[in-house]
């Protein structure tokens, strides 16, 4: 038996949310807002987006706006945890069977 279930946002042991991953596009725009940046698409895009994000690109928009990468990853991962877990509260993101089987 497991004491914690340990899981991302590749819904490897969760389903994915139906609109992801548009779902975390408010959790960039809200770390954004969180340092006082008005962000535009492309600025969120570098964070969200597919074979677009990459961690140079993203340093890259945190050095445009003189952010701290570091910093605005942290606020980011706070924001993301915090979203995460207001799907889970409201079955928005579910466990796979197996899944839940296996932590009983």
């Amino acid at each position: 038996m497991y004491d914690a279930a340990v899981f991302d946002v590749d819904g490897v042991l969760l389903r994915r949310h139906p609109n992801y991953p548009d779902v975390y596009r408010s959790v960039v725009e809200g770390t954004f807002q969180a340092f006082d940046v008005v962000s535009d698409e492309s600025d969120v895009e570098a964070f969200v987006g597919g074979e677009s994000k990459t961690l140079e690109g993203m340093r890259a928009v945190c050095n445009c706006y003189g952010l701290h990468f570091e910093s605005f990853w942290e606020e980011r991962e706070r924001q993301s945890t915090a979203l995460q877990r207001r799907l889970l509260e409201q079955g928005e993101r579910t466990p796979y069977e197996a899944i839940v089987r296996m932590i009983g």
